[in-house]
């Protein structure tokens, strides 16, 4: 049940801060009683028989093995009720239809998910089905990360500036990319050599509301294989430079 789960992953919290590392396996035929990824597990005798069992897609197939080598946890055919509360704060949400094929990666300080959102891209004479690839982080501590988004230099696909009331700041001469804001003495501190550099060596679109990273590449799909390791990877090296960031920051306020 969802307090032993619990407990279970606490203890590989702890495994994992002592160097160890503690694998649950045997969860193929357990399927989740609710959206939360801690939640109670039902184990399924006959998983064919099972209403919300299918066969898994090419590309779902090829997102459980990634989940599977870094030890993540697989939900093809979760609710998008999943993910819709950390979307709650982007714009993107207002035209989500559905979302599917989660990797879900929960960790000591922050957590991640990876999945392939369908939403409706409008335009003037029509509203078309699109899929995006996005990356989250959330679970972070309060204090420290500033609401703000990214663009390539110079182009404003979304016009997120508008959307958000965000400004454009000049934050560091190194960046390779422009950002938009609405504290800029929190962006300064937040944004530093480590996360620009970061940042620059990869050309996604990141957008922050509410201590909610949502990441993505001009919301396009993001093909499985080498490409969508990288992206998992890149999301999951974001999230521990916000954590050492937030860290570094706390320390000095602290002396």
């Amino acid at each position: 049940d969802h307090s032993f789960l619990n407990h279970l992953h606490q203890t590989q919290n702890e495994y994992s801060k002592a160097g160890g590392q503690l694998l649950k396996i045997g969860f193929d035929k357990h399927h989740f009683e609710s959206d939360h990824h801690l939640a109670t597990r039902r184990l399924i005798n006959n998983p064919y028989s099972f209403k919300n069992e299918q066969t898994l897609s090419i590309r779902e197939e090829s997102m459980k093995n990634l989940a599977s080598k870094y030890n993540y946890e697989f939900e093809a055919h979760a609710s998008s009720s999943l993910i819709r509360p950390y979307l709650s704060p982007f714009y993107i949400v207002s035209s989500l239809r559905r979302a599917k094929s989660f990797i879900i990666g929960t960790h000591n300080l922050y957590s991640t998910m990876i999945c392939d959102l369908n939403y409706d891209s409008v335009d003037y004479y029509s509203a078309n089905s699109q899929t995006a690839t996005v990356g989250l982080i959330y679970n972070i501590s309060r204090g420290g990360v500033p609401d703000f988004y990214t663009e390539q230099k110079n182009k404003s696909l979304f016009n997120l500036g508008k959307r958000y009331d965000f400004k454009n700041y000049l934050i560091n001469k190194k960046a390779s990319f422009d950002l938009f804001g609405s504290d800029e003495q929190l962006m300064n501190n937040f944004f530093t050599d480590e996360i620009v550099e970061l940042l620059n060596e990869h050309k996604y679109t990141i957008e922050c509301q509410r201590r909610v990273f949502l990441v993505h590449h001009n919301l396009s799909t993001i093909p499985e294989g080498k490409q969508l390791e990288d992206f998992m990877k890149f999301v999951d090296l974001l999230a521990k430079e916000v954590i050492k960031n937030k860290t570094q920051i706390s320390n000095a306020s602290i002396e």
